[in-house]
Protein backbone atom coordinates (compact mmCIF):
# COMPACT_ATOMS: atom_id res chain seq x y z
CA UNK A 1 0.00 0.00 0.00
CA UNK A 2 1.40 3.38 -1.05
CA UNK A 3 0.99 6.10 1.62
CA UNK A 4 2.54 8.84 -0.57
CA UNK A 5 0.15 11.87 -0.43
CA UNK A 6 1.50 13.55 -3.64
CA UNK A 7 -1.02 13.94 -6.57
CA UNK A 8 -1.29 11.05 -9.00
CA UNK A 9 -2.69 11.07 -12.61
CA UNK A 10 -3.80 8.15 -14.67
CA UNK A 11 -2.87 7.85 -18.36
CA UNK A 12 -6.51 8.52 -19.38
CA UNK A 13 -6.64 11.72 -17.32
CA UNK A 14 -3.40 12.94 -18.91
CA UNK A 15 -4.82 12.31 -22.42
CA UNK A 16 -7.90 14.39 -21.65
CA UNK A 17 -5.77 17.28 -20.42
CA UNK A 18 -3.60 17.24 -23.56
CA UNK A 19 -6.68 17.13 -25.83
CA UNK A 20 -8.17 20.12 -24.03
CA UNK A 21 -4.93 22.08 -24.48
CA UNK A 22 -4.83 21.32 -28.23
CA UNK A 23 -8.44 22.48 -28.71
CA UNK A 24 -7.65 25.74 -26.90
CA UNK A 25 -4.63 26.34 -29.15
CA UNK A 26 -6.72 25.64 -32.32
CA UNK A 27 -9.48 28.07 -31.27
CA UNK A 28 -6.93 30.74 -30.44
CA UNK A 29 -5.37 30.31 -33.91
CA UNK A 30 -8.76 30.70 -35.62
CA UNK A 31 -9.44 33.92 -33.69
CA UNK A 32 -6.05 35.34 -34.67
CA UNK A 33 -6.67 34.49 -38.37
CA UNK A 34 -10.08 36.18 -38.28
CA UNK A 35 -8.59 39.27 -36.64
CA UNK A 36 -5.89 39.42 -39.34
CA UNK A 37 -8.53 40.21 -42.06
CA UNK A 38 -8.56 44.00 -42.00
CA UNK A 39 -11.43 46.31 -43.15
CA UNK A 40 -9.37 47.14 -46.24
CA UNK A 41 -9.52 43.45 -47.22
CA UNK A 42 -13.32 43.54 -46.99
CA UNK A 43 -13.51 46.76 -49.01
CA UNK A 44 -11.30 45.22 -51.70
CA UNK A 45 -13.63 42.25 -51.94
CA UNK A 46 -16.56 44.56 -52.71
CA UNK A 47 -14.92 46.20 -55.71
CA UNK A 48 -13.02 43.30 -57.26
CA UNK A 49 -14.48 42.61 -60.72
CA UNK A 50 -14.75 38.83 -60.84
CA UNK A 51 -13.79 37.16 -57.58
CA UNK A 52 -11.92 37.73 -54.35
CA UNK A 53 -10.05 34.95 -52.58
CA UNK A 54 -8.96 34.91 -48.94
CA UNK A 55 -6.37 32.25 -48.22
CA UNK A 56 -5.09 31.15 -44.84
CA UNK A 57 -3.21 28.00 -43.79
CA UNK A 58 -6.61 26.57 -42.81
CA UNK A 59 -9.25 28.15 -45.09
CA UNK A 60 -9.51 29.13 -48.79
CA UNK A 61 -12.74 30.93 -49.82
CA UNK A 62 -13.73 32.43 -53.21
CA UNK A 63 -16.67 34.84 -53.50
CA UNK A 64 -18.05 35.98 -56.89
CA UNK A 65 -19.30 39.56 -56.96
CA UNK A 66 -20.81 41.96 -59.58
CA UNK A 67 -18.74 44.87 -60.82
CA UNK A 68 -20.17 47.97 -59.15
CA UNK A 69 -18.81 51.31 -60.40
CA UNK A 70 -19.53 55.00 -60.02
CA UNK A 71 -23.21 56.01 -59.91
CA UNK A 72 -23.97 52.39 -58.88
CA UNK A 73 -23.54 51.29 -62.49
CA UNK A 74 -23.13 47.53 -62.97
CA UNK A 75 -21.14 46.44 -66.02
CA UNK A 76 -23.28 44.50 -68.55
CA UNK A 77 -22.55 40.78 -68.71
CA UNK A 78 -22.28 39.35 -72.25
CA UNK A 79 -24.24 36.18 -73.06
CA UNK A 80 -24.19 35.52 -76.82
CA UNK A 81 -22.52 35.11 -79.22
CA UNK A 82 -20.14 33.37 -76.86
CA UNK A 83 -16.52 34.40 -76.83
CA UNK A 84 -14.65 32.74 -79.69
CA UNK A 85 -17.83 31.29 -81.23
CA UNK A 86 -17.82 30.12 -84.86
CA UNK A 87 -21.29 30.95 -86.20
CA UNK A 88 -23.27 29.66 -89.19
CA UNK A 89 -25.07 32.97 -89.74
CA UNK A 90 -24.35 36.50 -90.96
CA UNK A 91 -26.87 38.03 -88.54
CA UNK A 92 -25.97 37.01 -84.97
CA UNK A 93 -28.35 37.45 -82.10
CA UNK A 94 -26.66 39.70 -79.53
CA UNK A 95 -27.68 39.00 -75.92
CA UNK A 96 -26.47 40.54 -72.68
CA UNK A 97 -27.60 41.01 -69.09
CA UNK A 98 -27.87 44.58 -67.79
CA UNK A 99 -28.35 43.41 -64.21
CA UNK A 100 -30.11 45.91 -61.94
CA UNK A 101 -29.09 49.40 -63.03
CA UNK A 102 -29.94 52.79 -61.52
CA UNK A 103 -32.58 54.92 -63.28
CA UNK A 104 -31.62 56.77 -66.49
CA UNK A 105 -29.26 53.98 -67.56
CA UNK A 106 -29.41 52.48 -71.06
CA UNK A 107 -27.26 50.20 -73.21
CA UNK A 108 -24.94 50.83 -76.14
CA UNK A 109 -24.10 47.87 -78.42
CA UNK A 110 -20.97 48.07 -80.53
CA UNK A 111 -19.12 45.62 -82.78
CA UNK A 112 -16.29 45.91 -85.29
CA UNK A 113 -13.66 43.91 -87.14
CA UNK A 114 -11.10 45.77 -85.01
CA UNK A 115 -10.67 45.27 -81.25
CA UNK A 116 -11.98 47.76 -78.70
CA UNK A 117 -14.85 49.29 -80.71
CA UNK A 118 -16.47 52.39 -79.21
CA UNK A 119 -19.06 53.57 -81.76
CA UNK A 120 -22.62 52.75 -80.65
CA UNK A 121 -24.27 50.81 -83.47
CA UNK A 122 -27.49 50.39 -81.50
CA UNK A 123 -28.48 52.28 -78.38
CA UNK A 124 -31.41 52.75 -76.04
CA UNK A 125 -32.47 49.38 -74.59
CA UNK A 126 -33.76 50.96 -71.40
CA UNK A 127 -34.50 48.56 -68.57
CA UNK A 128 -32.79 45.86 -66.57
CA UNK A 129 -32.21 42.16 -67.07
CA UNK A 130 -31.48 40.33 -70.33
CA UNK A 131 -31.66 42.40 -73.54
CA UNK A 132 -31.21 41.22 -77.12
CA UNK A 133 -31.25 42.27 -80.76
CA UNK A 134 -30.61 40.48 -84.05
CA UNK A 135 -28.11 42.17 -86.36
CA UNK A 136 -30.15 44.40 -88.69
CA UNK A 137 -27.81 44.00 -91.66
CA UNK A 138 -25.64 41.20 -92.99
CA UNK A 139 -22.12 41.06 -91.59
CA UNK A 140 -19.20 40.03 -93.76
CA UNK A 141 -18.90 36.23 -94.13
CA UNK A 142 -16.05 34.28 -92.50
CA UNK A 143 -14.96 37.38 -90.60
CA UNK A 144 -13.98 37.85 -86.96
CA UNK A 145 -15.86 40.58 -85.12
CA UNK A 146 -15.26 42.05 -81.67
CA UNK A 147 -18.24 43.17 -79.62
CA UNK A 148 -19.15 44.61 -76.26
CA UNK A 149 -21.94 46.53 -74.53
CA UNK A 150 -21.71 49.73 -72.56
CA UNK A 151 -23.94 50.99 -69.76
CA UNK A 152 -24.74 54.62 -70.55
CA UNK A 153 -25.59 56.74 -67.53
CA UNK A 154 -28.02 59.66 -67.88
CA UNK A 155 -27.85 59.55 -71.72
CA UNK A 156 -24.28 60.84 -71.54
CA UNK A 157 -22.25 59.34 -74.39
CA UNK A 158 -19.06 60.43 -72.63
CA UNK A 159 -20.08 58.42 -69.57
CA UNK A 160 -20.10 54.83 -70.89
CA UNK A 161 -19.05 51.85 -68.76
CA UNK A 162 -17.98 49.02 -71.07
CA UNK A 163 -18.38 45.30 -70.53
CA UNK A 164 -15.68 42.76 -71.34
CA UNK A 165 -14.92 42.38 -75.04
CA UNK A 166 -15.78 39.11 -76.80
CA UNK A 167 -15.24 37.94 -80.35
CA UNK A 168 -17.01 35.68 -82.84
CA UNK A 169 -16.59 34.58 -86.47
CA UNK A 170 -19.48 34.82 -88.93
CA UNK A 171 -20.68 31.99 -91.18
CA UNK A 172 -19.21 31.18 -94.56
CA UNK A 173 -20.53 32.16 -97.97
CA UNK A 174 -23.15 29.82 -99.38
CA UNK A 175 -26.25 30.23 -97.22
CA UNK A 176 -29.67 30.98 -98.69
CA UNK A 177 -30.42 34.66 -99.40
CA UNK A 178 -34.19 35.14 -99.66
CA UNK A 179 -35.76 37.02 -102.60
CA UNK A 180 -37.49 40.37 -102.30
CA UNK A 181 -41.14 40.81 -101.38
CA UNK A 182 -43.59 42.62 -103.67
CA UNK A 183 -45.34 45.54 -101.98
CA UNK A 184 -49.08 45.25 -102.64
CA UNK A 185 -50.89 47.86 -100.53
CA UNK A 186 -51.17 50.80 -100.66
CA UNK A 187 -50.46 51.11 -104.35
CA UNK A 188 -47.41 53.13 -105.32
CA UNK A 189 -48.32 56.83 -105.73
CA UNK A 190 -51.76 56.50 -104.15
CA UNK A 191 -53.38 58.78 -101.58
CA UNK A 192 -54.75 57.17 -98.41
CA UNK A 193 -57.29 58.56 -95.93
CA UNK A 194 -56.20 59.53 -92.45
CA UNK A 195 -56.60 56.86 -89.80
CA UNK A 196 -55.04 53.46 -89.33
CA UNK A 197 -53.34 51.91 -92.36
CA UNK A 198 -52.32 48.29 -92.96
CA UNK A 199 -49.26 47.86 -95.15
CA UNK A 200 -49.25 44.58 -97.09
CA UNK A 201 -46.73 42.66 -99.18
CA UNK A 202 -46.26 39.22 -100.71
CA UNK A 203 -44.98 36.60 -98.24
CA UNK A 204 -41.56 35.07 -98.86
CA UNK A 205 -41.16 31.31 -98.49
CA UNK A 206 -39.03 30.28 -95.47
CA UNK A 207 -38.99 33.83 -94.08
CA UNK A 208 -39.04 33.96 -90.27
CA UNK A 209 -39.15 37.75 -89.93
CA UNK A 210 -39.75 40.90 -91.95
CA UNK A 211 -38.13 44.29 -91.40
CA UNK A 212 -40.18 47.30 -92.53
CA UNK A 213 -38.56 50.71 -93.10
CA UNK A 214 -40.84 53.76 -93.33
CA UNK A 215 -39.63 57.19 -94.37
CA UNK A 216 -41.66 60.31 -93.66
CA UNK A 217 -40.32 62.27 -96.61
CA UNK A 218 -42.07 65.50 -95.59
CA UNK A 219 -40.27 65.65 -92.23
CA UNK A 220 -37.33 63.40 -93.13
CA UNK A 221 -38.01 60.98 -90.28
CA UNK A 222 -37.34 57.23 -90.39
CA UNK A 223 -39.02 54.40 -88.49
CA UNK A 224 -38.29 50.69 -88.37
CA UNK A 225 -40.61 47.82 -87.46
CA UNK A 226 -40.32 44.03 -87.35
CA UNK A 227 -43.06 41.45 -87.74
CA UNK A 228 -43.44 37.75 -88.50
CA UNK A 229 -46.43 38.22 -90.85
CA UNK A 230 -46.75 39.80 -94.29
CA UNK A 231 -48.56 42.91 -93.06
CA UNK A 232 -48.16 45.76 -90.61
CA UNK A 233 -50.88 48.00 -89.20
CA UNK A 234 -49.98 51.60 -88.42
CA UNK A 235 -52.14 53.26 -85.77
CA UNK A 236 -54.18 56.37 -86.55
CA UNK A 237 -51.74 58.47 -84.54
CA UNK A 238 -48.87 57.54 -86.86
CA UNK A 239 -49.84 59.21 -90.12
CA UNK A 240 -50.04 62.99 -90.46
CA UNK A 241 -52.29 64.87 -92.90
CA UNK A 242 -50.94 65.93 -96.28
CA UNK A 243 -47.63 64.09 -95.82
CA UNK A 244 -45.60 62.02 -98.23
CA UNK A 245 -44.26 58.58 -97.18
CA UNK A 246 -42.18 55.78 -98.71
CA UNK A 247 -41.58 52.28 -97.41
CA UNK A 248 -39.81 49.00 -98.11
CA UNK A 249 -39.67 45.43 -96.75
CA UNK A 250 -36.86 42.93 -96.25
CA UNK A 251 -37.28 39.27 -95.20
CA UNK A 252 -34.78 37.09 -93.39
CA UNK A 253 -34.10 33.48 -92.52
CA UNK A 254 -31.66 32.12 -89.95
CA UNK A 255 -28.69 32.72 -92.23
CA UNK A 256 -29.10 36.30 -93.45
CA UNK A 257 -31.33 39.18 -94.43
CA UNK A 258 -32.67 38.74 -97.95
CA UNK A 259 -32.98 41.12 -100.88
CA UNK A 260 -34.78 44.35 -99.99
CA UNK A 261 -37.89 45.28 -101.93
CA UNK A 262 -38.07 48.45 -103.92
CA UNK A 263 -39.48 51.61 -102.30
CA UNK A 264 -43.19 52.35 -102.60
CA UNK A 265 -44.65 55.83 -102.17
CA UNK A 266 -48.00 57.06 -100.82
CA UNK A 267 -49.55 60.32 -99.65
CA UNK A 268 -52.02 61.08 -96.88
CA UNK A 269 -55.15 63.13 -97.42
CA UNK A 270 -55.24 66.74 -96.14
Amino acid sequence: MNNNNSPQFSLGCLSRVLASMLISIFLATVVLIALSISPSDVKAAVVMPQSYSIETPLITSTVYLPIVLNNNIILPALIAPQNGAALDTLIPLFQWDMGSQPPDTSACLTFSTSPNPTTCRASGFAGNGVRQITAWFNLDPSTTYYWRVGAVFNNDSSNIYWSDEWSFTTGAVGGVILPASILTFPENGSTVPLGSLTLQWSPVQDAIEYSISIHNITENDWWGFNTSTAELTLGSYFLKPNHNYEWSVQARNDYAWGTESGMSNFNTAP
